[in-house]
């Protein structure tokens, strides 16, 4: 969760405390033979990974264990339905370490394939039931974050979070998917938190990260930060993701308090209208075809990518004095805050970022010469 909250720029306990005094969260907490499914829901940006973090954080203080994954589409490690279950597994067991006396004779008959195969869900399934009936493991909440972004085998982890939810507390989230709400059906006693619903709360929690995050742009003056703080407010429209994306560009530009106020025009309210005006500034940049074979490899690879590894995929010549990556991370930096670099691993800022990149409009301007042939040359500088 550490680095889930690292990338997100801290965890602010105002942005999410609402959730804990809301009627339906309430009600789940309360609960003990019914209503052990806690499903939270609500469109990109909104910040579903960050009130998980905030329950979290909340259940720990009140002594009772989460065990917890969060789902990442861009990522093939943790987006499948197999990896999840074998991360709240491996929490199951960390936690209580004699439950690996429970399975070690599986694994010493089938070896690694238990976790691996076809069958791996199932067995993965019936291996963490088995640790739950476990007396020692009876103040246990599981929470699994982005549903959404489980992009193989998501029936199968769903009907996983609704027959879990019959023996213990279950808190899960996802965007408003259609296929996510047929799936969820099957959970009578549900409790459900839409945020959508909850538009008051939302924006008072957005209200309170705007605060600190003007209060961290110190080298505009109070003037301009006022200015900006008004902005934001009135084009925030309940996302923290915008806000958070229009405050990591100014801190990140050399745009001065004189300038700051033509800038903020540039930042259109609406997550879509900004994603477009960021590859705008991509693309009409000085390192414009750098920045597109970035955005390209991004995009089409399987897992975040290291900087080292993104400098030979882009097959580009550093004809600079500059280090290997230097050259590298500023030129990223003129993506427009699409892509985020966290301990040398480059990796969207958003999975809506890459949704928004691989739209079929979009999608012909980061890779002109097709999706097929950009699969190809990133096999070829793989090799």
């Amino acid at each position: 969760m550490e680095r889930i909250v690292s990338t997100k720029g801290g965890l602010l306990k105002e942005s999410y405390s609402w959730i804990l005094r809301h009627e339906n969260f309430r009600r789940w907490e309360q609960a003990i033979d019914t209503n052990r499914l806690l499903w939270i829901k609500g469109d990109p940006g909104k910040g579903k990974t960050m009130l998980l973090c905030g329950i979290i954080e909340e259940l720990e203080q009140k002594k009772i264990t989460p065990i917890y994954f969060f789902c990442q589409a861009t990522d093939i490690q943790l987006n499948t339905a197999t990896n999840a279950l074998r991360g709240l597994l491996y929490m199951l067991v960390r936690h209580r370490p004699s439950l690996i006396d429970l399975f070690r004779h599986k694994h010493e008959d089938a070896g690694k394939t238990l976790f691996e195969d076809r069958n791996a869900c199932n067995v993965l399934c019936g291996m963490i039931r088995t640790a739950l009936s476990q007396q020692t493991l009876r103040n246990v909440v599981l929470v699994i974050d982005g549903l959404d972004e489980c992009t193989t085998d998501l029936g199968r982890l769903i009907d996983f979070v609704i027959d879990t939810s019959s023996t213990v507390k279950v808190v899960a989230s996802s965007r408003n998917w259609p296929s996510i709400e047929n799936g969820m059906t099957g959970a009578r006693d549900k409790v459900r938190i839409c945020l959508d619903l909850s538009p008051r709360a939302v924006s008072n929690a957005v209200t309170a990260f705007i605060d600190v995050r003007v209060g961290l742009l110190v080298k505009f003056d109070d003037e301009t930060q006022n200015m900006i703080h008004s902005y934001l407010m009135e084009n925030a429209d309940g996302t923290f993701l915008w806000v958070a994306l229009v405050c990591r560009q100014l801190e990140s530009s050399k745009t001065s308090a004189r300038l700051a106020p033509r800038m903020m025009k540039e930042f259109p309210p609406g997550l879509d209208k900004l994603y477009v005006r960021m590859l705008e500034v991509a693309l009409t940049s000085s390192d414009r075809e750098t920045c597109r074979r970035i955005l390209a490899v991004v995009s089409i690879i399987y897992r975040p990518v290291s900087l080292v590894e993104l400098a030979s995929l882009i097959s580009i010549d550093n004809n600079t004095s500059m280090s290997d990556t230097q050259w590298l991370e500023e030129i990223i930096g003129e993506c427009g805050s699409l892509l985020v670099i966290k301990k040398g691993i480059v990796n969207f800022v958003h999975q809506s970022t890459k949704d928004f990149l691989m739209r079929k409009e979009i999608i012909c301007r980061v890779m002109p010469a097709g999706l097929k042939k950009e699969h190809h040359l990133l096999s070829s500088n793989s090799l």
